[in-house]
């Protein structure tokens, strides 16, 4: 048992970030609006969590089930939302909550390999971080705040596990990637490229077949293996096959269109008709079973081009000010190499580079910011590193200049304190820029606005037809996707998936479905009956009833 003396050490040790926190809590509090829209991929994982809480299943809606989405953040919403009863006050609590919650693994790896002053730093830095406060709101899935808090516990469990060895700290690494691989199914690169890490740095230290070593690590791919199984399960049950993601052929042949710029081939790609099955491709048997190993070898000069296209987008998107801005760069180059590195550092060091694994994988599909944000904690961390010893070197300088002044631990502490609250205060100051900025893809606030007029004219288990499943979301209704089709193939589409209402937005005739853009003034034709027209800066939103 602790005595007193440990437990006061303890709670004196935590006390800092735990304030931290709290303040992070409070500015997510903040940011996160209750009239924000649920866009992109979101209204999927809340369906789903909504749809398992009702004793529906794992299913979108219709009873389709769901292989493409992991299941772990729908599984949490499900819990709250049995609570709340209210699907978009559980995603925001989820960001909230969980994103405030990094701010203790990015601290206690902090402070395991730099020290208590670069962790403070790097809690500070990173509770006020814009692209992981403000952009996290734009992103259209609200999946990172949980992914990067699992993925970072997994990371200083597997730092433990480098420094110490024990079983705990080994089993919680592989049950923590385990629920960052079950939030995003890129998450599985954790335990590949983290845990391969480990086996190789004991393999180099003649320590692998050690007693001590290799049933701990066994035991950590062992746990993850546990934990992930029941979803490979799943897969194999609804797809006749054995697969660690189900959305893998969908990303890679849905992207390849958005890596060049061509939003109109992503959109045939994913909405248009499968001649085979008469289902749009998003929920079409053919994309489920698409190759992308096949694809690949079919074309492998085109494939070599997409990812060079796509390093040099990695690079261009991280580096832009949004994500890590340029001016960081020294400060994180400090980090990493202001001073020598020893054995037990260039083992840790190597360990969190790993990490990069999950985000470096999307160069063979698609970059946003979204998919390789996972990095950026790392990066602050880095940074705030940086920080820390640009003060040492500055409060040494100045201690010597200056004898009868200051003691250079007065210096130190003196300046990392201003570079820091300095860079906090930057950081506060361009979050509203970033907040309005950042919004990608099919981001639009009058989507949530025709939700909201269909919520008052719709009935219970009404149906509505979008290409913005955001609409339907706010309606409150059942959605069907609207596919890229022309108009004859588009009604009959909806009749066959019991669509009561149809929802066109201008913009989507003027680049994707120009096919569609004589439906913008129609009053009324056979099937099809004009609602309400929504006017939103340059394009309008029209609603149809689908009469039956």
């Amino acid at each position: 048992m602790r005595s007193k003396g440990n437990w006061r050490k303890l709670a004196g040790e935590w006390l800092v970030p735990a304030v931290i926190a709290l303040a992070a809590l409070a500015l997510r509090a903040a940011l996160a609006s209750p009239a924000r829209v649920v866009w992109g991929d979101e209204p999927f994982y809340l369906w789903d969590g909504y749809n398992l809480a009702t004793g529906r299943g794992y299913t979108f809606f219709g009873g389709r089930p769901d292989v493409y989405l992991t299941p772990l953040y729908p599984l949490v919403i499900a819990g709250l939302y049995l609570v709340l009863h209210n699907l978009e006050l559980a995603s925001r609590l989820c960001y909230i909550l969980f994103g405030a919650a990094l701010v203790l693994p990015i601290y206690a790896l902090a402070r395991e390999m730099y020290g208590r002053r670069t962790a403070i730093i790097a809690a500070l830095l990173l509770a006020v971080y814009p692209a992981l406060t403000a952009a996290e709101l734009y992103w259209g899935t609200m999946t990172e705040p949980l992914y990067f808090l699992t993925a970072y516990a997994g990371l200083y469990a597997a730092l433990r596990a480098l420094r110490d060895g024990g079983w705990g700290a080994h089993l919680a690494a592989g049950a923590l990637f385990a629920m960052a691989y079950l939030t995003r199914g890129e998450g599985i690169a954790y335990i590949v490229a983290v845990g391969g890490m480990l086996v190789l740095i004991r393999l180099c230290e003649r320590r692998l077949w050690a007693r001590d070593v290799w049933p701990r690590l066994l035991a950590m791919f062992g746990i993850f293996l546990a934990l992930a199984f029941p979803y490979w399960l799943y897969l194999r049950l609804q797809t006749g096959r054995w697969m660690i993601s189900g959305q893998a052929g969908m990303t890679y042949i849905t992207c390849i269109s958005l890596a060049y710029g061509d939003v109109a081939g992503f959109d045939q790609a994913t909405w248009g008709l499968d001649p085979a099955s008469g289902e749009v491709y998003f929920f079409s048997p053919t994309m489920v079973s698409f190759s992308m190993l096949e694809h690949i070898r079919s074309d492998p000069m085109a494939f070599a081009r997409l990812v060079y296209h796509n390093a040099r987008d990695f690079l261009a998107t991280l580096f832009s000010w949004r994500m890590f801005p340029v001016w960081l760069v020294p400060l994180l180059t400090l980090g990493l190499f202001g001073a020598t590195w020893d054995k037990r550092r260039a083992k840790g060091e190597l360990l969190l580079a790993a990490s990069w694994a999950p985000a470096l994988g999307f160069i063979f599909f698609f970059v946003q910011e979204r998919y390789i944000g996972s990095v950026l904690p790392l990066l602050v961390l880095w940074t705030a590193h940086g920080v820390e010893r640009w003060s040492a070197w500055a409060g040494e300088t100045l201690a010597g200049w200056w004898p009868r002044g200051p003691a250079q631990r007065v210096w130190h502490t003196a300046l990392s304190v201003v570079l820091a609250t300095l860079l906090a205060v930057v950081s506060l100051w361009i979050t509203p820029r970033v907040a309005a900025t950042t919004s990608l893809g099919s981001f639009r606030p009058a989507h949530r606005a025709a939700g909201l007029w269909l919520a008052e004219h719709i009935q219970p288990g009404d149906t509505v037809m979008s290409r913005y499943p955001a609409v339907a979301f706010h309606a409150g209704a059942e959605w069907v996707p609207t596919p890229n089709a022309p108009i004859p193939d588009v009604l009959a589409y909806a009749y066959a998936h019991g669509a009561d209402y149809f929802v066109l937005d201008e913009r989507e005739t003027r680049q994707l479905r120009p096919q569609l853009a004589p439906l913008l003034e129609v009053q009324e034709m056979p099937g099809l009956r004009r609602l309400a027209e929504l006017e939103d800066a340059d394009a309008r939103i029209v609603i149809f009833r689908l009469e039956k």
